[in-house]
């Protein structure tokens, strides 16, 4: 009968048994995640602290107060306690705590040991750059190394030796290991600060070139290689700050040029003190003096530079013609008296026709034209001297068209922009529709238009002015001589054009 209760009251509390259960956990739980937050916020507030006596401590050390320095880093210990710091400050405590030891009192020994154990509380702290120097961050490299333990080994064929005033080509392949970035760290000597480059992916392989100015004057480069992974730590290298490679500078060479995958081997970098002066020979410019150029396998100076020639011009103008007529013209107003005697006088219906007339005539023209240049100083033109007032009855009254060819006397040719002048000389068809000026007994009357032409030859002159963006302006002067119908005429035209390349 016990045995029966007891199972009956055992079953009866199983229940209850379970829900204390569930609420003492529960309980638990929350006094835990409580905990947390109040360690995180005690954490962050002791942070807080621990940093601000490290700015101070730093703040000393910059000021030569090492005394000073020392104390604000073990006031920063304090603060933190034995854990209320995050490892990060903590971290940052240990690397103020190398700098002092490195920097200020030369004890490579105590800096070593600190920055070890600032790696071990987190591996990505860094040294501000502002207190680092070669020294401090050689001393840190080796702490890091030494925390880290191995790595993998990149596959590497070392450079033995290079030309002075070469760059040194150095490449590497990564394997089976997948890099963010890889760096190359090299110097020039034991004392000298370590430099870096940033490699760049080529292929398979990751390469970069020393520059020709580290091997000028070294007899030996230091090198060697390291790859970072997505976290920027460590994960593979070829050599390293204790152990680099070395590349030997040689006057002449022993072994094959290196090279980077896919490329030739770089040539020698010259300066001014290896270049040829004038008269000097040569294959290429850059075997000349600053200045100079390789011409006909000798060094001498460059001929002056072309100024650009625009290979056309499109002009539009106008002006004013001097048209001298004598003797005994025709008229283009003039009808015959008597149709059927062709030897009967000519005469004009409607504005006065002197048989005899001397002195000088004023015609106004407009004269678009193109000119195309075939060399520097060389062009050829065509142009329309059109006229409004013209005889009614003619053909080509009012049009003489020309052709000339032009040469530009500067000595900058036809340029696109600046002063330009040039002579003219040319042909033509067309006629110049000129009013008699007058006559004896009755000067200046109003008259009819001399028939003139139809051939023409022409000679002149020209200044024009070009600026940018090809705009020209300028005018010109042409001596006109039309025959068989001879008159002479002097043409003064101004103009503006646009020039196109």
């Amino acid at each position: 009968m016990n045995v029966s209760r007891t199972r009956v009251s055992n079953h009866r509390f199983t229940p209850r048994a379970t829900l204390v259960a569930a609420l003492a956990t529960a309980s638990f739980a929350a006094v835990l995640s409580q905990a947390d937050s109040a360690l995180a916020q005690t954490s962050g507030a002791q942070d807080d602290r621990a940093r601000e006596a490290l700015r101070s401590a730093q703040e000393a050390y910059q000021n030569l107060d090492l005394d000073g320095a020392s104390a604000r880093v073990r006031e920063a210990r304090r603060r933190c306690g034995r854990n209320g710091c995050s490892p990060r400050v903590v971290a940052e405590i240990a690397v103020m705590d190398g700098v002092i030891a490195v920097g200020g009192r030369n004890d490579q020994d105590a800096g070593l040991r600190a920055f070890s154990e600032a790696v071990r509380s987190d591996p990505r702290v860094a040294i501000d750059p502002t207190i680092a120097t070669p020294e401090i961050n050689a001393v840190f490299s080796r702490a890091r190394r030494q925390a880290r333990g191995e790595v993998a080994q990149l596959l590497h064929e070392p450079v033995q030796e290079q030309l002075a005033r070469a760059p040194i080509p150095v490449s590497i392949e990564t394997g089976q290991i997948a890099p963010s970035r890889v760096e190359l760290s090299y110097r020039t000597g034991e004392d000298a600060p370590w430099r870096r480059l940033r490699m760049e992916r080529m292929g398979r392989a990751w390469g970069v070139e020393i520059p020709c100015d580290v091997t000028r004057s070294a007899t030996a480069v230091d090198y060697y290689v390291t790859a970072y992974d997505p976290s920027d730590l460590p994960m593979g290298e070829a050599g390293n700050e204790d152990t680099p490679l070395r590349v030997s500078i040689v006057r002449q060479r022993t072994r094959p040029a290196p090279a980077l995958p896919g490329r030739l081997p770089p040539e020698v970098c010259r300066d001014a003190s290896d270049r040829a002066s004038v008269g000097g020979a040569c294959a290429q410019d850059a075997e000349c003096a600053t200045g100079l150029v390789c011409r006909e396998s000798v060094c001498a100076q460059p001929p002056p530079p072309r100024p650009s020639v625009p290979l056309f011009e499109v002009e539009f103008g106008g002006g004013f013609g001097l048209v001298s007529v004598s003797g005994t013209p025709a008229y283009d107003e003039a009808v015959r008296i008597d149709p059927m005697n062709p030897m009967s006088p000519a005469a004009c219906m409607m504005v006065s026709c002197p048989s005899m007339t001397g002195g000088l005539s004023v015609t106004g023209y407009l004269i678009p034209s193109l000119r195309v240049h075939f060399a520097q100083r060389f062009g050829v033109g065509l142009s329309f001297r059109i006229q409004p007032d013209a005889g009614p009855r003619t053909a080509l009254a009012n049009l003489l068209i020309a052709l000339r060819g032009y040469y530009a006397v500067t000595s900058n040719g036809f340029a696109r922009t600046g002063l330009v002048a040039a002579v003219f000389a040319g042909t033509g068809v067309g006629q110049i529709s000129a009013r008699a000026p007058g006559y004896e007994g009755q000067p200046f009357p109003t008259t009819g238009h001399v028939i003139t032409g139809l051939n023409s030859i022409q000679a002149g002159g020209r200044i024009e002015y070009g600026v940018g963006p090809g705009f020209r302006f300028g005018g010109d002067l042409a001596l006109q001589f039309l025959f068989p119908r001879f008159v002479f005429s002097a043409d003064i035209t101004a103009f503006v054009g646009i020039a196109f390349l």
